[in-house]
C-alpha cells in the first residue's frame, strides 16, 4: 500500500497546516477508496535548538498533536503508515521514520516496496519480522561515509 507522508521546511504555521492536511488524508484517503492509513505513524521535527522524534502504533488521526509542538522554524518529516500486505504491524517499532545514528543522524521514511528478502540475504540481515524500511535503515547504519555518501550507496544498492 501507499503511505502518506511529507517532508517540509517552514515556519510553525506552514508545518501545522501540512500536518492537518495529513490528518485528513490519512483518515479517509480519496485516492484509495477512502481507506484509512491506520498502521501507525511517526515524526521527526528538527530545529536549531531541539529534536522531536516519536513513533506510534495508533493511527495519526486518533492522536491530535498540539500545534504549538512545532518550533518557530523547523524541518519536519511526518509519515502515516498503511502497511503493505505481508509487512509486519508490531507496534511503534514498525512506524516510520526510522532514526539511524552515527557521526550524523539520518531519518528515513519510505513509501513503496523494496525486496527486503534479497537485501537481507546480501547484507546478512534477518528480515522476516522487519519492515522493508527498517531493512533500509539497517543498511544505512552499517555503511561507511557521511550521510550523503551512505544514502547514495543505499540507493545504488537498491536499484541494483
Amino acid at each position: 500500500m501507499d503511505c502518506r507522508m511529507f517532508i517540509s521546511s517552514g515556519n510553525r504555521n506552514f508545518n501545522a497546516r501540512i500536518y492537518r492536511s495529513l490528518l485528513f488524508a490519512s483518515e479517509r484517503d480519496v485516492f484509495l477508496e477512502n481507506r484509512s492509513h491506520n498502521s501507525g505513524w511517526g515524526i521527526a521535527i528538527l530545529s536549531e535548538n531541539e529534536e522531536i522524534y516519536w513513533r506510534s502504533s495508533i493511527p495519526i488521526y486518533e492522536y491530535i498533536m498540539p500545534l504549538n509542538i512545532f518550533p518557530e522554524r523547523s524541518y519536519a518529516m511526518f509519515h502515516a503508515r498503511l502497511a503493505s500486505t505481508g509487512e509486519p504491524i508490531n507496534g511503534a517499532n514498525d512506524s516510520h521514520p526510522y532514526r539511524v545514528q552515527g557521526e550524523e543522524t539520518i531519518y528515513i521514511a519510505h513509501n513503496g516496496h523494496v525486496k527486503k528478502e534479497i537485501l537481507g540475504k546480501e547484507f546478512n540481515i534477518e528480515f522476516r519480522n522487519k519492515t522493508d524500511t527498517e531493512v533500509l535503515a539497517f543498511i544505512l547504519s552499517i555503511m561507511d561515509g557521511d550521510s550523503y555518501t551512505r544514502i547514495r550507496k543505499m540507493i545504488d544498492t537498491v536499484h541494483d
